[in-house]
Parts: C-alpha cells; structure tokens; sequence
C-alpha cells in the first residue's frame, strides 16, 4: 500500500478540536487556507505566503537536508506580524474567538 504525503512549513496555529468544523470552512481567502489533518480531525490554519512544501504525493518526495533556519531567518518581521494578523482574521471571522499563537510548523498529512 502506497501512501499520498504532503509535507510543508507553514506560518500559522494549529486549532482546537472544537474548532475544525469552523476552521475548515474557510475558504476563498486569498491570505490564508485551512489544511484538514489526520483525516479531518484536526486543522492547521496557515498564511499563504508562508507555505514551502516539502514533500507532495506519492513520488515527489525530496530526500535532502531543509535547512529551516536559514528560511525562517530570510523573513522580514512585518510579514511574521501581517501573517499572524490574517491568520487571527480568517479564524475571528470563522467564530473561532481565541486562536492560538501563530508560529513555523512542519505539517504532515498522508492519506
């Protein structure tokens, strides 16, 4: 059995359980997107802007150091604020009134 992965860093939080439902139906902003993990029971809410795959689909999986640091540390502080603002907005605007704190994440999800 082969397995679809999809690895990335992401700037964003990671919502609560209560929360999915509400998180997931965000859509159409063209600032952040909602990825449903672990079969829709979780949800990371993340800036668009932030997103650097790392692995996509069944073949296409890079087999190298990512050196994260020297990615994170390329980021200008303001977009770090205006990334943490939009992801806050999308999940306000969702009823989700008390988001965690935006931080770098490296999501995996295989189906």
């Amino acid at each position: 059995m082969s397995l679809s992965l999809s690895v990335a860093l992401v700037y964003g939080c990671e919502v609560e359980r209560a929360d999915v439902r509400r998180a997931r139906g965000i859509d159409n902003d063209p600032r952040v997107e909602p990825w449903p993990i672990n079969d829709g029971t979780r949800c990371v809410v993340f800036a668009r802007g932030s997103h650097v795959s790392l692995a996509q689909g069944v073949h296409d999986v890079r087999r190298e150091v990512f050196d994260v640091s020297a990615q994170i540390a390329g980021v200008n502080p303001a977009s770090l604020r205006g990334w943490d603002a939009d992801v806050r907005a999308a999940l306000s605007a969702a009823g989700i009134k008390e988001p965690r704190a935006s931080r770098w994440m490296v999501v995996c999800d295989a189906s």
